[in-house]
């Protein structure tokens, strides 16, 4: 309604609507507001429901890789054709950008860049890395309706250190993903998990010795990992390797954790193994750390990061 029209209606109560003082009101002029805070109570630590989602996070962390993206991205681009989706490669490096739908009944939109990682020497040191780089944004449907959303990027290489005889492992995923195909092998996708996250495995044989550092998180809203009894997991750079290779302990990892719970309540694990130099106290080296509501702390967790440092042939 016209705000000329809306005037008159609002001036026939001239008089008893509106005046700063509330004169005209009577009984209707409403007291002075106050305003009185929830007294919501203070979250309970139950530390069996804490320790039980952070395992279960910590036993999930290395399969979050960016190797489903990347194999369902080669499954359906296998499915393109040559002029569905529309690209141009330079030295291995593939762009595309398109609408369309190819031959096979494949239906694509958005974009693409992929970069093969072939006997790349990022650290100038002769030791190459080898593996897949992807990034894009694109909706790409099969023609049975299974759709793969790509949305950011998916870095998966290794390395073998020529020096001291061992093998370097890097993962990344950065953005959202989704692959709703059951008959592939979409991973963690495949569960409606939604993954941020960076991984990075080393493994000396003649040592014995293997470790890792995970950072970023993963939430799972659907419940698959905790059974409705958390959502959220966030990782701090937090890394754990054998005592060969030096580590001052090989229980827990440095860092934070921390963990949302089904009612939105965020707890963090802060471990006693240093980032840098010897613990202050050996017995600390016992894979449990302090756990804090906000600043404040409230009791231990016990863990068990052995999916972090004991695995066969690779981490993942």
């Amino acid at each position: 309604m016209h705000l000329l029209l809306l005037l008159p209606l609002l001036g026939c109560r001239s008089g008893e609507v509106g005046t700063p003082d509330g004169a005209g009101l009577g009984d209707d002029a409403p007291s002075e507001w106050s305003y009185e805070p929830d007294d919501d109570p203070t979250p309970v630590f139950d530390q069996a429901a804490i320790e039980a989602g952070l395992q279960a996070a910590i036993d999930i962390a290395p399969s979050l890789t960016a190797q489903p993206v990347i194999d369902g991205y080669f499954e359906l681009m296998s499915l393109s054709d040559a002029d569905c989706p529309s690209y141009y490669e330079v030295d291995g490096n593939v762009f595309w950008q398109d609408y369309c739908t190819s031959d096979a009944g494949v239906f694509f939109d958005g974009y693409g860049f992929y970069y093969p990682y072939v006997d790349v020497d990022l650290e100038g040191n002769g030791n190459v890395w080898n593996g897949d780089y992807f990034y894009g944004v694109a909706n790409i449907v099969t023609p049975g309706g299974e759709r793969l959303q790509l949305g950011g990027g998916a870095v998966m290489i290794s390395s073998y250190d020529e020096t001291y005889g061992g093998w370097r492992h890097q993962s990344q995923v950065l953005g959202g993903f989704d692959w709703t195909d059951p008959a592939s092998d979409a991973g963690w996708m495949a569960d409606g998990i939604v993954a941020d996250t960076y991984l990075y495995a080393i493994e000396y044989p003649e040592y014995a010795a293997q470790g890792m550092q995970v950072h970023g998180g993963f939430s799972d809203p659907d419940g698959a990992v905790w059974g409705g009894e958390a959502t959220a997991v966030l990782f701090d750079y937090n890394l754990i390797f054998d005592e060969a290779l030096g580590s001052v302990c090989e229980e827990e990892p440095t860092g934070v954790i921390q963990l949302r719970d089904a009612e939105g309540t965020w707890w963090s694990v802060v471990f006693d193994t240093p980032a840098e130099g010897a613990m202050d106290d050996p017995d600390q080296c016992d894979g449990c750390g302090t756990v804090y509501l906000g600043s404040d702390p409230v009791g231990r967790a016990c863990l068990d990061f052995g999916a972090w440092i004991d695995w066969e042939v690779t981490p993942w």
